[in-house]
């Protein structure tokens, strides 16, 4: 839309014009033109005062950058008549009127903002302006003049990162649109490459913007494992019970595909996804094929989607070349509003959700240089571990690292353990019946309940001490933790499987199993063990 920028009237628009208008009026500040237009159209309150607050907020910054401070206090005055716990404009319009040195507009300002802000927030921008606008120097005012060019310059600079690393296909995007009386949602075209004041709207939350991620010459920049949640698990009442076995699953989920993807010299970034799951950005410096990020990805998703009970995963690229009848896969961007859910994602890595803080943090991801795919996927798509980068489970404890990547009810329950995660008693049952008994068991015990709040290494000693008889089988672990995935077929001759045959040790051969028998079908395999046991000793 081509918006001319007129000092006349302004004519009702959309908030998306407005948003226009202040990205281009933001380009000439920034690039030194046009300023006495720009002044001009600032200080016109035909093109302001139908803006809402944070947009407001906006153009009163713009003010102070060129000088229009009569213009940037009456926007202030109407944000505080509009959004009076607006913290933020309180907060500039007191740091503008100490600038100036205009200590009774000051004095008056924070008698205002007492009625509008909560006490601590009052206190503290009492506290912070009590001490300034007394005898300030002359650096530190320009320090403080320059302020909103800076934080503008800074946020424009983080923009670029962010348009850099999602490179997807240039010539257009797409937004979301959502019916939340039908329940339907999608994404339509948007035929016109994406520009910052379209980020701007979808940090904002006015739009939720997605990427198409195949390029017209069939290659991608980057290339992301979707983990979403399986359908059964989305209704309200078995969400809700599911939500602890959830927890556990996610947390397994995520440390296994880091450290596969480690393994493969990859990091790729977390993103929580505001709808159902998680998803997992991998980012290449250099154009590669769709369908070597492909198979890529589906060497990793392959080494554990059959170990999942709660999500389903997906690679994206899922074509290796465009049909030339649509644009191929779409992804949504992080840091955006989910129009049906109302939820904004963002990256699991920074502890801050603000979109700027998010930013700032994602400013220091790095894109992988592409050289080395064809050396780490085989024609199936099978990561080749050529340098692996063992995390510091696999280095201090190589026995929790293997039955933690071998065994999906037991990694859960490990990695549980060390993000700090509090377990039922039924699992920590499973953990002491299981890992009780491998040959350095106090020494993995003690390191998985030892993340725990309540850790008591005297109770952990009672319990290994008043262990008995062998390892839980897998079967009586699927049942105490109500894992429904299959048992893994072990190589071994043993019909007693338990998590330790991952580690070599057969426990039929050293005592008696603590196996409860459940079925007709778990006797047999009793009987069969003891008749093994028996033939041994046959000469």
């Amino acid at each position: 839309m081509n918006l001319p920028l007129k000092t006349g009237a302004v004519r009702t628009r959309e908030k998306t014009d407005f948003r226009l208008m202040i990205a281009r009026l933001e380009k000439r500040i920034l690039d030194g033109t046009d300023e006495e237009k720009t002044r001009s159209i600032l200080m016109n309150e035909e093109a302001w005062k139908r803006l809402e607050p944070e947009l407001l907020l906006h153009w009163a910054s713009l003010c102070q950058m060129t000088g229009c401070l009569d213009t940037a206090d009456k926007v202030y005055t109407k944000i505080h008549r509009l959004a009076p716990s607006l913290e933020t404009a309180w907060e500039r319009h007191m740091e503008m009127a100490d600038l100036l040195g205009q200590k009774p507009r000051l004095v008056k300002l924070m008698e205002e903002s007492r009625r509008a802000l909560p006490p601590d927030i009052h206190a503290a921008l009492a506290k912070r302006f009590a001490t300034t606008g007394q005898t300030p120097s002359a650096e530190r005012d320009m320090d403080r003049a320059a302020r909103p060019f800076e934080q503008l310059r800074t946020h424009q600079t983080l923009i670029d990162h962010f348009m850099h690393m999602f490179a997807g296909r240039q010539d257009c995007f797409a937004r979301q649109w959502v019916d939340k009386a039908s329940g339907k949602q999608g994404y339509v075209p948007v035929r016109h490459p994406m520009r910052h004041q379209d980020l701007d709207a979808h940090f904002k939350g006015y739009e939720t913007c997605g990427i198409y991620l195949i390029q017209p010459d069939d290659t991608v920049r980057l290339a992301v494992i979707d983990a979403d949640l399986s359908k059964k698990i989305r209704e309200a009442d078995t969400l809700k019970k599911s939500m602890p076995a959830i927890r556990k699953e996610s947390q397994w989920m995520t440390s296994r595909i880091l450290d596969i993807s480690r393994e493969a010299g990859l990091k790729p970034c977390v993103e929580i996804s505001g709808g159902k799951g998680f998803h997992y950005w991998y980012f290449f410096s250099e154009n590669i094929a769709a369908g070597q990020a492909k198979a890529l990805l589906q060497g990793i998703t392959g080494r554990l989607a059959g170990d999942l009970e709660h999500f389903n995963l997906e690679v994206f690229p899922k074509q290796d070349h465009l049909t030339g009848q649509g644009f191929g896969n779409l992804v949504k961007l992080p840091l955006g509003v989910h129009r049906k859910t109302g939820k904004r994602s963002w990256f699991a890595e920074c502890p801050d959700r603000d979109v700027e803080a998010q930013l700032v943090w994602f400013s220091r991801v790095a894109q992988e240089k592409p050289g080395w795919l064809k050396e780490k996927a085989g024609p199936s798509g099978a990561v080749v571990t050529l340098h692996p980068r063992f995390t510091a489970l696999s280095e201090k404890w190589p026995e929790l690292a293997t039955l933690s990547s071998a065994c999906p009810p037991l990694g859960r329950l490990i990695t549980a353990c060390f993000s700090g995660a509090a377990l039922s008693s039924s699992e920590q049952q499973v953990l002491y019946q299981t890992l009780g008994f491998l040959p350095q068991a106090g020494r993995n015990l003690h390191a998985v309940f030892g993340a725990a709040q309540d850790y008591n290494p005297h109770l952990v000693d009672l319990k290994i001490s008043r262990l008995r008889g062998t390892a839980l089988g897998c079967r009586r672990i699927h049942s105490i933790l109500g894992y429904t995935g299959d048992i893994c077929p072990f190589p071994s001759k043993s019909r007693y499987p338990t998590p330790l045959l991952h580690l070599g040790i057969d426990v039929t051969k050293t005592g008696n199993r603590s196996e409860k028998i459940e079925s007709l079908k778990g006797a047999l395999d009793n009987l069969r063990a003891a008749m093994e046991q028996v033939e041994r000793f046959i000469p």
